[in-house]
C-alpha cells in the first residue's frame, strides 16, 4: 500500500513527498527460521533424523526445522526436564500447526500436516526418553 492512500483511509491530508505515492518495502518477513541454524537444543530437547520428502527440499527444510525446535526449547526450558512431555503435549496441536504452517509453502498442505505430526511426535519421544 501506498502512504498515500493509507493517509486517505484514515482521513488524513496526502504528503507531498514524491516517496509518499511509491509502495513501500515489505515489514518483517517469513519467521526467523535461518536466523540460529546450529543453536543447540535445550537441555532434554534431542535431535532426531528428520523426515523429508525428497533431498531438492530437505536443505529448505533444515533451517525451518530448526527455527521451531528453537521457539520450542525456549517455551520449553521454563519447565523442569521430567515436566516437559507434559508440557509439550499440552500444546501438541499448537507445534503442529505452527511448523505445518512454515512447511506449506514448501511442500504442500498435506505434505506440511504429514511432516509436522511425524516430527512433533518424535520431538514427544526425545523429550519422553530425557525425562
Amino acid at each position: 500500500m501506498k502512504v498515500n492512500e493509507a493517509r486517505a483511509k484514515v482521513n488524513l491530508p496526502r504528503d507531498e513527498d514524491p516517496a509518499s505515492d511509491e509502495i513501500a518495502p515489505q515489514q518483517g518477513g517469513p519467521s526467523d527460521a535461518t536466523a540460529h541454524p546450529a543453536e543447540p537444543p535445550a537441555k532434554g530437547m534431542v535431535r532426531t533424523d528428520d523426515p523429508a520428502p525428497d533431498d531438492a527440499d530437505a536443505m529448505v527444510i533444515r533451517p525451518i526445522l530448526e527455527a521451531h525446535r528453537t521457539r520450542q526449547a525456549a517455551r520449553l526450558e521454563k519447565w523442569p526436564v521430567a515436566e516437559r512431555p507434559a508440557a509439550f503435549f499440552a500444546h501438541f496441536d499448537r507445534w503442529t500447526r505452527e511448523l505445518a504452517a512454515d512447511l506449506t509453502p514448501i511442500v504442500g498442505v498435506e505434505e506440511a500436516g504429514h511432516l509436522a505430526v511425524q516430527i512433533n511426535i518424535r520431538t514427544l519421544d526425545a523429550l519422553e526418553t530425557a525425562a
